[in-house]
C-alpha cells in the first residue's frame, strides 16, 4: 500500500558529508533520505520558493514533460534495498500510464516543481521510520548552503539510513 507523505524540508547535520530530506506521513512517522548537496539545491529551491537565475536540470525535466504533453501524476518511493532508496515516476501521457525508475531525490525535485504528490510504500516507511520525535520549530526549513549554520536543523541524532 502507497501511502501520501510530505517533504519537511532538506537539512544537514553537523559531521554528516551530505544533507538529506525529511518525510512524514499523515501518521506522524518520519524517515530521512540521505542526498547529494546538487539535489539538495535543487529540492530546496522550490521549498523556498528562490527561483534560480537559470532553470535547473529538474525545471527542463518538467518543461520537457510538458512540451511533450506528459504529466507527472506522483512519484512514489517503493522500495529500500541494501541500504538504497528505489522510486519510480509516473507519468500520464496520450499514450497512457508509463513508469519511470528514478532516484527519490530527482523524483522529489521534480514533484515538487510539477506540484504532484509523493507517496512511499507502507513497508519502506516501517523499514526505515525514524523512532525518535523530530520538532521543526515553526516548520521552518534552513537552506542547504551558506545560509544555514553547521548542524541546523531538525533536533535529533540522525543515523545515516542510506
Amino acid at each position: 500500500m502507497d501511502v501520501p507523505v510530505r517533504i519537511v524540508g532538506v537539512f544537514e547535520v553537523e559531521n554528516a558529508d551530505n544533507p538529506f530530506v525529511l518525510l512524514r506521513d499523515e501518521q506522524a512517522r518520519n524517515f530521512l533520505i540521505w542526498i547529494g548537496p546538487c539535489e539538495a539545491l535543487a529540492i530546496q529551491t522550490v521549498l523556498t520558493g528562490t527561483m534560480p537565475a537559470r532553470p535547473l536540470s529538474h525545471d527542463l525535466m518538467l518543461t520537457l514533460l510538458e512540451r511533450l504533453g506528459a504529466t507527472l501524476e506522483r512519484i512514489v518511493i517503493d522500495d529500500f534495498s541494501n541500504g538504497v532508496f528505489y522510486c519510480k515516476l509516473y507519468l500520464h501521457s496520450a499514450t497512457g500510464e508509463m513508469q519511470v525508475d528514478c532516484r527519490p531525490s530527482d523524483g522529489m525535485a521534480l514533484a515538487l516543481r510539477a506540484q504532484a504528490p509523493v507517496f512511499a510504500a507502507e513497508e519502506v516507511i516501517e523499514a526505515v521510520k525514524v523512532e525518535q520525535d523530530i520538532e521543526i520549530p515553526d516548520e521552518e526549513q534552513p537552506a542547504p548552503d551558506e545560509d544555514a549554520p553547521e548542524g541546523s536543523g531538525p533536533t535529533g541524532d540522525f543515523p545515516p539510513i542510506a
